[in-house]
Order: C-alpha cells, then structure tokens, then sequence
C-alpha cells in the first residue's frame, strides 16, 4: 500500500515526498534508487533525518499507534491508513497524543469521497426517507485467496494483523455505517473462518441495536467469489438501496407509521410507492483525494475528510464484533477498553 501512495503522491502537485522509511532495508533501498526520494530505515531516523510536516502511515496494523506518536511528540502531521489501530486504547492514545501536541490526525476512509456514498449521505441527512428503522449493510466482494493471506507473514494473524476481515477490509464499511448511521448502544455478533488457513476470522454477521425502533444488520466476508456491495436503508417515508454504485430511492405516498395506524382496508386502499434512480455527478474519489484535503487542512485549516475520532468510531464497532463474537455476548458501546486489551492479549499469545 505504501508504494500506492508513494507512486500517487510523486505525481501530485500539493505535496513533496522528502522519504520514504520500512524495515525491510531492500525495498528502501530499491524505492529510493528509482525514485530519487531519501530511503530511511526506522521511523524515527526519518522524522530526524528529513524533519516532514507530515507523514503517511502505511504499515502492519499493530504499528500505527506507536508510530503516530512518535510523529506527534515531534510536531508532524499524520495520516494514517485504517484501521486507525487494532485496539481502542491504542486510538485513544493516538487522539491524545495528536491533541497535547497539537498536530492534526487523519484516517484514510476514501470511500467516503466517492460521490455516490457523498449522494447517499446528503439523501439521508436530509430526510429524504424520514426516520431510519432498519439499515442493512452487505459487504461480501472482498473475495480472497490463500495466497493473498501467503503473501506476507503478519497476514491472517492475530499478532501481526489484529484480526481478519473486521482489521483489514471491512473498516471501510465500518467507517460507511457509522458515517451514515452513528454508533449503536449494542452488539451482537457472530464470526467465523471459512476455508482459508488462517488464524483470525473471515466472516462476520452482526446486529446492530440502537434506541428506539432502529436496528441494523451488517455481513462481511473475503471467502464468497460472488460476494457483493448493497446497503438498503429502510425509512418511515421510503428506502434507499445502493447496489454497487447504482442508487435508487423508493418514495411512499404515505408515511407507514401513518399508514399502519389510520388505513382500514389494505384491498381497498393498497400501499402505494415509486422507485426512481438518484442522479450522482461523476468526480474524483478515492486515496489521494483524502491525501489532498489532509495537505488542504495542515496548510489552510480546512476540514479532515476523516478524522481521528471517526478512526475511534469505526474500531468501536469493530472491537465490539470481535467482543461479542469470541466472548459470545451482547456488547454494549462504548466497548470498556481494558476488557478489549485483554481479549486480544490472549489471542497474540
């Protein structure tokens, strides 16, 4: 991911790249011979030898906390890759470290700059569908192979990835629910491995409890080859369905709480509705588009496109689905941390 950026970011007009850092001193050294950019080999002889602004961070996901705090207690900006973390404690440290030190913290979430996403969140903000009752959210394209877990050592494990689906692919959903929906107030879930040779979970189902009549139902895995992407949220005045990035929205003449409470006869006066497809406008998207407003926000004090605290939320929920699948109980947010430490103590030992 890190050579994505670096081939992004070499041809972007808002940004110098002044080094590149791994461990592994091969790939330093390669990177750094054909780009010309200095090659480091620890993250803090970078932040003293080519003193950045900023940094991206773009490694396992075990080392984004400590490495994130190293940048803040030298006063440099950061942008991390998500997951923001593997636990909720080490994001808390994260935030705290970036606030004491005054240096902005940002999390890779692109998804949210693809415009129909943006559509979806303008249509739901706004009340299109009225109060939200149901959301359901199915992320199945994550389609994986054995050897995408073989291709590194730290992939699909517990010690060196922080978990499976919910740690690596599914934080960008994670990020979408709570983006459009908030946090629930409880957890329900249930994760299994399938097929793959792995030690962390591949597939996840959870409930997501709210106050009051909103539930919502989520479903992720990397072992179905005809896996898909539909949110279809459920309202008091219509739906919204997104398949893909084809959005449509369902109108109902009358509200159902209205209809449920005042209409006699369903034959003499059936439910009436209309579909229609939403219009998005096409513009750009994706990771250097999070990377661009980062640069816009450290230079003009314009707005993350996600920030730290909205990392925090999207681990929330995936903290809790690993909770609640492996201690198999309800789990209600906020997630108590030290319960979650402890969890995922026992499963790196």
């Amino acid at each position: 991911m890190g050579r994505s950026h670096l081939k992004g970011l070499l041809g972007a007009d808002f940004v110098k790249v002044v080094g590149v850092v791994d461990v592994n001193r091969t790939a330093v050294d390669q990177v750094s011979q054909e780009t010309g950019v200095p090659g480091f080999y620890s993250h803090q002889d970078l932040l003293d030898g080519a003193k950045p602004e900023a940094v991206l961070i773009a490694v396992p996901h075990p080392f984004h906390a400590p490495i994130a705090i190293d940048a803040a207690k030298a006063g440099v900006h950061i942008l991390s890759e998500k997951p923001i973390s593997v636990t909720l404690s080490e994001a808390d440290a994260m935030i705290d470290a970036a606030r004491e030190a005054g240096v902005l913290l940002g999390v890779m979430f692109n998804q949210r700059t693809h415009p129909v996403h943006i559509k979806l969140k303008e249509l739901v903000d706004g009340g299109a569908i009225g109060d939200i009752w149901e959301f359901e959210m199915i992320s199945t394209g994550w389609y994986r192979l054995q050897s995408y877990y073989d291709s590194g050592s730290w992939r699909g494990t517990w010690k060196g990835e922080g978990g499976g689906i919910l740690a690596n692919q599914a934080p960008h959903n994670l990020d979408l629910w709570q983006w459009l929906m908030g946090l629930p107030r409880r957890v329900q879930a249930v994760l299994k491995t399938r097929i793959h040779r792995i030690e962390v979970e591949n597939t996840v189902h959870a409930i997501m409890e709210y106050d009051g009549a909103k539930v919502g139902y989520f479903r992720s895995t990397t072992a179905d080859p005809l896996g898909k992407n539909r949110i279809e949220i459920q309202g008091d005045r219509g739906r919204l369905v997104l398949e893909g990035r084809q959005l449509k929205i369902c109108r109902y003449a009358k509200p159902i709480s209205e209809d449920i409470l005042t209409t006699a006869d369903r034959k003499e006066s059936p439910f009436e509705s209309n579909w229609e497809d939403v219009e998005v406008e096409e513009g750009r998207g994706g990771h250097l588009e999070v990377t661009r407003q980062f640069a816009r926000a450290v230079k003009l004090g314009e707005p993350l496109i996600a920030t730290g605290e909205d990392g925090r939320n999207a681990l929330e929920l995936a903290n809790a689905m690993h909770l609640s699948g492996l201690r198999e109980r309800a789990v209600d947010l906020p997630c108590d941390r030290a319960e979650v430490d402890q969890l995922f103590a026992e499963l790196r030992s």
